[in-house]
C-alpha cells in the first residue's frame, strides 16, 4: 500500500476523482472476500481489487484487473527495450492469466504501438494495452504481428 499521492493513467487517460475531479491518488489492494472462502479458511484465494483513493475527498475507484500505468518517462527507441514498470505489469497479468512463474514469461517490444510479445513456456503471446486491462491473445491471431514476425 502506497500512501504516496499522484497522478495515474488506466487505459491512456488520467484518473479524475467523479466527485470533487482531483486528480492525485494514492493506491492500495483490497481482497475481495466470499463467503465460501471465509467458511473454509481460504481468504487468501479470494481476488484482489485495485483501489484508488482521492488524495482530496477519499472517494475510492475500484478496478479488478491489475492497472497499467502507462506513462513512461521516456519513449524508448529500440522496440526490444521495455520500460520496467510495463514489463513487470505485463509479466504479472500474464503469469496471473497464465498461472505461470514470473521468470518464466520474457517480454519484449514490437515496432507497433501499444503491442508487446510475451515469449512463455506455451508459446509467445500478444499483449496489447489498449483498454482498462491488456488484451492477450496468441501471436497468429494478430494479424499485424503475425506479419512482422514472420517477415523478420
Amino acid at each position: 500500500m502506497s500512501q504516496e499521492l499522484k497522478e495515474w493513467s488506466i487505459a491512456g487517460q488520467k484518473l479524475q476523482c467523479p466527485v470533487c475531479g482531483h486528480r492525485e491518488f494514492w493506491h492500495r489492494t483490497t481482497l475481495m472476500n466470499t463467503r465460501l472462502a471465509t467458511f473454509v479458511g481460504f481468504d487468501w484465494a479470494n481476488q484482489e481489487a485495485d483501489n484508488f483513493v482521492c488524495g482530496r475527498c477519499g472517494y475510492v475507484l475500484w478496478f479488478m484487473e491489475p492497472p497499467i500505468d502507462r506513462e513512461q518517462p521516456e519513449k524508448v527507441s529500440d522496440p526490444n527495450d521495455v520500460h520496467p514498470q510495463v514489463r513487470a505489469e505485463i509479466r504479472a497479468h500474464v503469469a496471473k492469466k497464465y498461472k505461470l512463474a514470473l521468470g518464466d514469461i520474457e517480454v519484449k517490444g514490437t515496432p507497433f504501438e501499444d503491442k508487446y510479445l510475451a515469449n512463455t513456456p506455451g508459446g509467445v503471446l500478444v499483449i496489447e494495452l489498449g483498454g482498462f486491462s491488456p488484451v492477450i491473445r496468441e501471436w497468429n491471431e494478430d494479424e499485424e504481428v503475425r506479419a512482422w514476425l514472420k517477415k523478420d
